[in-house]
């Protein structure tokens, strides 16, 4: 799979990340955010719902991957939602999240610095892809052949094989 593209689906502008992501082969769709809030006070149907229209967006823009943020509830959804515990397998998305170190600046406010990035969740194969690998592995069970037993037009010029007594050289 080639495409690493990722999906912004925390609260927060990655566009100071950018060149991070990049260099870190998952380029982003788009740094801008397209999380949303959940209310205290929301059911998990209701965080299932906006979930799932955020997936679909994510989706819909080419990308394989989707950056959550610090939402469990929101995690927790989509993973359910990928794992094809609430639907069938209609999102083929990756989950990520960046690791940030909050460093206090000269004005005493907490400034993110890029640490890394974590694939959390492997995006599913499409069907091309499945059918694809199916093809090359059919290929290569295909091509395999049991190694001939030992003899001596078989072995390599330096060594040679004795029944009797084992390898030698």
């Amino acid at each position: 799979m080639d495409n690493h593209k990722v999906f912004n689906g925390t609260m927060h502008k990655q566009h100071e990340f950018v060149q991070h992501f990049a260099d870190a082969g998952f380029p982003l769709v788009d740094p801008d955010p397209h999380g949303f809030q959940v209310p205290l006070r929301a059911s998990m149907d209701q965080v299932v719902a906006k979930t799932r229209s955020m997936l679909q967006d994510a989706a819909r823009s080419g990308a394989r991957y989707v950056l959550l943020g610090g939402l469990t509830s929101v995690g927790v959804a989509a993973e359910r939602i990928l794992a094809g515990g609430l639907e069938p397998k209609a999102f083929h998305l990756g989950l990520c999240e960046v690791e940030t170190e909050r460093v206090r600046d000269e004005a005493d406010r907490f400034v993110f610095q890029f640490r890394g990035l974590r694939v959390v969740r492997e995006p599913a194969p499409t069907k091309e892809e499945w059918e694809a690998e199916q093809a090359r592995k059919a290929a290569e069970k295909a091509a395999f052949r049991e190694p001939a037993a030992p003899t001596p037009r078989n072995l390599p010029k330096w060594r040679t094989y004795d029944p009797t007594g084992g390898w030698g050289r």
